[in-house]
């Protein structure tokens, strides 16, 4: 229910989104949307400390978030486009993804430590969480502002004209499709694995955070390769390879007879 709240805002808003984010500073929404969200984990820790967290606050919270996701991807992606010529969006994609699977790879074992300790529990965590997107808000300030471009249309129908446009390039549509396929089929691992790891590996929350830790290694180590491929003629069959290495490492994991394999 609480991954289904995150995912329904997602893909409800994701269209509406990238039309915002051509309607405003994108600055402004980038910064909007990283204090909702850590005003969102705030909440969380407090209701942690004072025992009022329910699966319903989870749900509300975990909605916010993905509305809020909604906004935020598109933006920075549109931002990654004013920042950098056109030939070179896709290895600055990459380098952003780089970053990303950094945080990936110290966040869980950051998190372990925190839950360990036991004047500190999972709502100081939060809390402490909570306290980092101040670092996030300030260093996201410095990103120059940008103009909003003048639309004589609706939202909507920026929306419509978007996917309209998607229907009449079929590289295109098959990049968006294989996106959501992808996205919806393969990545929904993430909500099994915590389950996964402690009813069949055995292995608990600190082996949970293990395999979040080297699931982002993975990721760095991919995201480094992609950059330096991403601009490439040959970009829609690494995509699809890509796309297929998903799908086996699934049905691998399925079938893992132990934790380490």
């Amino acid at each position: 229910v609480v991954m289904f709240g995150q995912g329904v805002a997602m893909v409800l808003l994701n269209p509406i989104g990238g039309a915002i984010a051509d309607r405003f500073d994108k600055r402004f929404l980038v910064l909007l949307a990283q204090t909702v969200i850590g005003s969102v984990i705030l909440a969380v820790g407090l209701l942690l400390l004072f025992d009022r967290l329910t699966i319903f606050w989870l749900a509300v919270g975990s909605f916010t978030t993905g509305a809020m996701f909604s906004f935020l991807g598109p933006t920075r992606t549109s931002l990654l486009a004013d920042a950098v010529s056109s030939e070179r969006v896709g290895n600055a994609m990459a380098l952003l993804q780089v970053g990303s699977n950094v945080g990936r790879i110290a966040a869980p074992f950051l998190a372990g430590v925190l839950l360990s300790l036991p004047f500190l529990g999972a709502g100081g965590t939060y809390l402490i969480i909570a306290s980092l997107f101040v670092l996030v808000i300030l260093t996201m300030s410095q990103i120059p502002s940008s103009r909003p471009h003048r639309r004589s249309a609706t939202m909507l129908e920026d929306v419509k004209l978007g996917f309209g446009y998607a229907r009449g390039h079929k590289p295109l549509m098959h990049a968006v499709f294989g996106f959501y396929a992808v996205t919806a089929l393969g990545f929904s691992y993430w909500v099994v694995m915590p389950g996964f790891a402690k009813d069949e590996l055995h292995a608990g929350t600190t082996g949970y955070g293990v395999l979040l830790g080297v699931a982002a290694v993975g990721g760095l180590l991919g995201s480094i390769t992609v950059a330096s491929l991403a601009d490439s003629a040959k970009a829609r069959l690494y995509l699809k390879l890509a796309s297929l290495l998903v799908a086996l490492a699934l049905v691998a994991t399925g079938f893992a007879p132990t934790f380490v394999a």
